[in-house]
């Protein structure tokens, strides 16, 4: 059965109106210009320049947080207003040309057409007032879904559907050193040491009766990255294949404040399956206090605001890497650094790459001629400026990471890179598995291999753990157990001592304590003497892979399905 004709007028007539409020909403958007920059509004900066001449400005400070939601919102919400609009109004357009096509295919009547029956004149204004009714319920809906698309704020993306990112304020501008060492904004601390600087220190705890622990979240997604805090909030990671997510926790409650999928622009990049051992979430993410940094084994990395909002995405992927990606991030000032070394020196692909923090558009970016490595970059700061060290086949190197130059390198790195170097007192200690470990002197130049090379012990150095230092002793753990103490000095074995389990946490310094975790989750405390001395062993009850992160008066450790606080009473 076919429509008459003037019911396809009366649905062309409702299509064609719901078009002109749809255009009418969209040229009202317009003319308030969205712009490439939401931030480029008179109160925005002149508050810029107020932090400028007085960092120190509270007021101005505060404001300018509050702006910087305001102003972020309003962006997107306009875009998607915009965007939504032009998808309305194509389907409008489309039903237009159907219905008049349609109510046009029988313009004039056919000569045979026989008379109309009797009570065709009846049927005709029954026809008349249906139509009248379904032009008058199409204009409602139509104006009511107009209306409903104008007004709604920003829905939550769905992971998988794209999300523009928009440019984020520099606010008050990133933290100073010693802001950041208030804090554990980064794998193995504000520094890369893996030495914390927080007292008291949590000595005590009992997965079992729950005894020095503060509490445990489940969280909703596997992970091998270990947490960051910034003040009050915990950052972490979480992934399965098919979702990638950030998860942001109260430090005081262990409550999760926040839970956000990775939104992706355009089509996912397919992510090869990783060793079970590295996962889909092994990189660790990185804080300033205003934004949190992620990335994933995917090759992905990304920023969200405090408040959860996802400001940028990039993606490096598919990466070309034996058991999955897995270096950390770092910060240095506002840039993002982020060690993509994947295949082999001679394929080309390796290189490292500084990432504006508040746009994620690339500042610089350095090919490096080197393997596939799993260790993370560290920032250091010397007597001839910053530097990030890099450790992969075959080279250990620094870097400005102000324009990405190669600072010196010295040839001592050989086969598969695990460990992230640490730095002390102007020493980096490198170690890597069947090759042993090295103690390099910062401040050289160009190739350093003969000049400055300090000492190399081979042998018994770790496949994945990363090295610690607490001035005097240098500590090496092996996946299968065995702790090495080495003379920072001299390179000269100390003692070793067999912990017992296999070991994939780095081992951490705190206080006069050094902590050890194991795979089942059990932490030995060893003393930072020149003898093998163990204080004690306290049991998680849940298995450990990731590093210890630190606060005042606790210690934050992710477990298998939690992540936990130690330490006793309030924060």
């Amino acid at each position: 059965m076919t429509l008459p004709r003037r019911s396809w007028l009366t649905i062309a007539t409702a299509a064609g109106t719901f078009a002109f409020i749809v255009v009418a909403l969209m040229l009202a958007s317009y003319a308030k210009p969205v712009g490439e920059n939401p931030f480029d509004s008179n109160e925005w900066l002149a508050l810029k320049g107020r932090l400028t001449e007085n960092p120190s400005d509270a007021e101005a400070a505060e404001r300018a947080r509050d702006l910087d939601l305001e102003l972020r919102k309003t962006f997107f919400h306009r875009r998607e207003r915009i965007r939504t609009g032009g998808t309305l109004l194509l389907v409008a357009l489309v039903v237009f040309l159907v219905a008049m096509k349609s109510a046009n295919r029988r313009a004039f009547p056919d000569p045979g057409e026989p008379a109309p029956a009797p009570g065709g004149a009846e049927r005709d204004g029954i026809a008349s007032r249906a139509s009248r009714g379904v032009l008058i319920v199409g204009l409602l809906l139509g104006l009511g879904s107009a209306l409903l698309w104008w007004d709604a704020p920003r829905r939550e993306t769905a992971e998988g559907e794209a999300a523009d990112p928009v440019v984020a304020p520099a606010e008050t501008g990133p933290p100073t050193a010693e802001e950041r060492a208030k804090h554990w904004p980064s794998f193995r601390g504000h520094d890369g040491s893996g030495v914390s600087t927080f007292a008291p220190v949590p000595t005590e705890w009992n997965g079992a009766t729950g005894d020095g622990i503060v509490w445990k979240t489940p969280l909703p997604l596997p992970g091998n990255n270990s947490p960051v805090v910034w003040g009050d909030r915990i950052y972490l990671t979480g992934a399965d294949g098919r979702r990638e997510e950030v998860y942001a926790l109260d430090a005081k409650t262990g409550t999760i404040v926040w839970k956000k999928g990775l939104v992706v622009v355009g089509r996912k990049t397919e992510t090869e399956e990783p060793m079970e051992d590295t996962g889909y979430a092994a990189p660790t993410a990185a804080t300033d206090g205003r934004r949190v940094y992620v990335a994933f084994t995917s090759g992905r990395v990304a920023a969200f605001d405090r408040e959860g909002n996802q400001l940028w995405l990039r993606s490096f992927g598919p990466l070309d890497n034996t058991y999955g990606h897995s270096s950390s991030l770092a910060l240095h000032a506002d840039h993002v650094l982020v060690q993509l070394d994947q295949a082999y020196a001679d394929d080309g692909l390796a290189k490292l790459v500084a990432l504006d923090a508040g746009t994620g558009k690339t500042v610089w970016e350095t090919p490096r001629a080197v393997d596939t490595s799993w260790a993370s970059p560290i920032v250091v700061e010397t007597e001839g400026g910053p530097r990030v060290i890099l450790s992969a086949t075959p080279f250990l190197a620094a870097y400005d990471p102000r324009d990405g130059k190669e600072v010196w390198r010295a040839g001592v790195i050989q086969g598969e890179v695990g460990p992230t170097p640490t730095v002390r007192d102007g020493v980096v200690y490198a170690a890597q598995q069947d090759v042993g470990i090295y103690a390099v002197a910062l401040g050289g130049a160009g190739d350093v291999t003969e000049t400055y090379v300090l000492w190399e012990v081979p042998g018994g150095a770790p496949d994945t753990t990363s090295p610690v230092c607490d001035g005097k002793r240098v500590y090496m753990l092996a996946t299968s157990g065995t702790l090495t103490c080495l003379s920072a000095e001299t390179g000269e074995i100390l003692w070793e001592h067999e912990l017992g389990g296999d070991f994939y946490s780095s081992p951490t310094i705190a206080g006069d304590t050094l902590f050890v975790t194991s795979m089942k989750g059990v932490t030995v405390r060893m003393a930072l003497a020149d003898e093998a001395r163990e204080l004690g062993r306290n049991e998680l009850g849940e298995g450990v892979s990731a590093s210890f992160a630190f606060g005042p008066g606790r210690i934050y450790v992710r477990g298998r399905e939690h992540l936990f606080a130690l330490g006793e009473g309030e924060r």
